[in-house]
């Protein structure tokens, strides 16, 4: 037999995943805006930004590479903010269509709650991780496609 203190834990493990679920939402954000900051840069202003590095000495293949490298993290981004499938805690339909002639005691209630709490942050765990893993791979792409341009230009200044 569950304690309320019992569940009250895994309710705060349920709500830590959800804590971490809207974290990585803000991070893709971030992500998506960085990108299409930068891909526009380069792709609506490749007039421009090929005289850019024209004069800075840098190769057009160059710029070629860290846009690619930027469209996969962008990909990879698009990736992450999916629509998840995320665990809800319980379904009340279903619990108040499970009560019988007669409802359950509080007790048997509270560990079946406890229950369906465990199994939801356990799911929500799983697609957070998938999620982050995601935009791990996706920062990825981004640090190297600005580490080449940040070298290029730093190589095309010493040309």
């Amino acid at each position: 037999m569950a304690t309320k203190e019992q569940y009250a834990f895994f309710r705060a493990l349920y709500d830590e995943e959800e804590h971490t679920y809207d974290q990585l939402e803000a991070r893709a954000r971030l992500y998506l805006t960085i990108i299409s900051l930068f891909l526009a840069a380069l792709l609506l202003k490749a007039d421009e930004a090929k005289r850019s590095a024209e004069a800075l000495g840098l190769p057009w293949f160059l710029l070629t590479t860290v846009a690619l490298l930027l469209a996969g993290a962008l990909l990879l981004v698009v990736i992450a903010m999916r629509i998840r499938t995320y665990e809800g805690p319980a379904d009340p339909q279903a619990i108040i269509e499970g009560f019988a002639d007669e409802p359950p005691t509080d007790d048997t209630f509270l560990d079946e709650r406890i229950v369906d709490l465990a199994v939801a942050t356990n799911r929500n765990s799983v697609a957070n991780n998938k999620t982050a893993t995601t935009l791990q791979y996706a920062s990825y792409c981004l640090v190297l496609a600005m580490f080449i341009l940040l070298v290029g230009i730093a190589y095309g200044f010493r040309s």
